[in-house]
């Protein structure tokens, strides 16, 4: 046996015990009733992990730190939950990911400022929680981002001019907040812009 073939079974070896170690860390998410916390630490080998769903699992606390491991992560679901914080630093490292959704949870405050290296982020879900204020300049650069959702919060002041220059971006869902006044004359420049949603705010 060759060299290159040794290495390539020695891959294909690694890739199979990370795809069982994912399945079995979903099943026991499936068997629980509730999970108040997430140990994602046995994740840190999976190199090749892809799509992370942890949605509807009442998880109150959880460390993304082992994901920074996993750069090839595309897709990130913490949708429907009790976070009432969430630190996206090791998504730093997670260049390639396209979706983020971590609506429905209690979260006050958010900082974005992590996804600055995630150039291929395409939608970001961050509705129904409870911020009040949200700073989009980490966004501003973002080319492929198509669909921001930050629906249902609390978010009193926006400054969507952070966004003229997402070229790609389709939608932009501000509707039941209380925003009193936005001026959205900067989005002239989204080409590609389809909808602007501020349905349910005090303006």
């Amino acid at each position: 046996m060759t060299i290159r073939e040794e290495k390539h079974r020695e891959e294909e070896r690694r890739e199979k015990e990370g795809k069982k170690e994912f399945i079995k860390v979903i099943k026991e998410r499936k068997n629980c009733k509730k999970l108040d916390e997430v140990n994602l630490s046995r994740m840190i080998k999976i190199e090749h992990l892809m799509k992370l769903y942890l949605k509807g699992n009442y998880i109150e606390n959880i460390d993304l730190s082992p994901l920074s491991k996993c750069e090839n992560l595309r897709v990130l679901n913490l949708s429907y939950n009790e976070l009432k914080s969430i630190d996206l630093s090791p998504l730093r490292k997670c260049k390639k990911i396209k979706s983020i959704n971590i609506e429905r949870n209690f979260i006050e405050k958010i900082d974005l400022t992590p996804l600055l290296k995630c150039k291929k982020l395409s939608m970001l879900n961050i509705s129904s929680n409870f911020i009040e204020d949200i700073d989009l300049s980490p966004l501003k650069e973002m080319k492929n981002i198509r669909w921001l959702i930050l629906s249902y919060n609390k978010i009193k002041e926006i400054d969507v001019e952070l966004l003229r220059k997402c070229q790609n971006i389709e939608w932009i869902i501000l509707e039941y907040n209380k925003i009193r006044e936005v001026d959205l004359q900067p989005l002239k420049e989204c080409e590609n812009l389809k909808k602007v949603s501020l349905i349910r705010n005090p303006m």
